[in-house]
């Protein structure tokens, strides 16, 4: 459709591909004339907790990652890489929790199955931007390759990396460590006992589900307090 103010014409006349904006009717083959995908993808995908995301059933249909519990985020590495060429680079920040949580299972084995690891960055507990998420910069190229060995580092300002196998990468978790400390959690783990193994009972602290009715601000705290003092406590 080339005609009207809803034809393909009008959009791309006002279509600035420099804007931080959405695109709804994005099209890399003849926008920009990608047929074989593109060179790079960068991106900082948005951070949507899941039980926000209400329409699982079609990221279900679409996404070879897809888990009930995942964050939104995390469906993003899969579309990046479809959208690169063979040996094209996808370098994205997000948070940092696919590494070790559980909902991370299918995407870590999915990134350790179809790509090159080539740098992570992993600010951990740290806040590094404006929003309280703990983020990353995760590297990697659009191949596999089953001898590579990729860099780790928990800052970008020191040069205190460690060298790590993508092989020696587990599907439980990813626990990337220096060699000595690798083999001390080894020996831990072979000598020591599971918590689940003694008999002890561990419970959850207070799990709210929702953060927006039990984390206040000063302002409402104060208020909250001159009704019923005994709320300071």
């Amino acid at each position: 459709n080339w005609g009207g103010g809803d034809s393909q014409a009008v959009k791309l006349s006002q279509w600035n591909p420099f804007s931080g904006e959405s695109c709804e009717w994005f099209d890399p083959k003849w926008m920009f004339g990608v047929k074989d995908g593109f060179d790079i993808v960068i991106a900082n995908p948005p951070y949507v907790r899941q039980e926000e995301i209400n329409f699982k059933s079609e990221l279900k249909k679409e996404y070879e990652i897809f888990n009930s519990v995942s964050d939104l985020y995390t469906y993003f590495y899969e579309r990046g890489f479809e959208l690169l060429k063979k040996i094209g680079v996808l370098t994205f920040i997000t948070s940092n929790k696919f590494l070790r949580a559980r909902y991370g299972n299918v995407l870590r084995k999915y990134l350790q199955t179809n790509t090159t690891i080539k740098s992570i960055i992993n600010f951990g507990n740290r806040h590094m931007f404006e929003a309280t998420t703990n983020t990353l910069i995760f590297i990697a190229t659009k191949e596999k390759n089953d001898r590579n060995v990729f860099a780790y580092s928990d800052s970008i300002e020191v040069p205190d990396k460690i060298n790590f196998s993508q092989s020696a990468l587990q599907d439980r978790e990813w626990t990337i460590e220096k060699p000595e400390i690798i083999r001390l959690k080894s020996k831990v783990e072979e000598m020591g006992t599971l918590l689940k193994d003694w008999d002890i009972r561990i419970n959850y602290g207070i799990k709210t589900g929702y953060n927006e009715a039990f984390i206040i601000d000063e302002a409402t705290k104060n208020e909250l307090i001159k009704i019923e003092p005994k709320a300071k406590e």
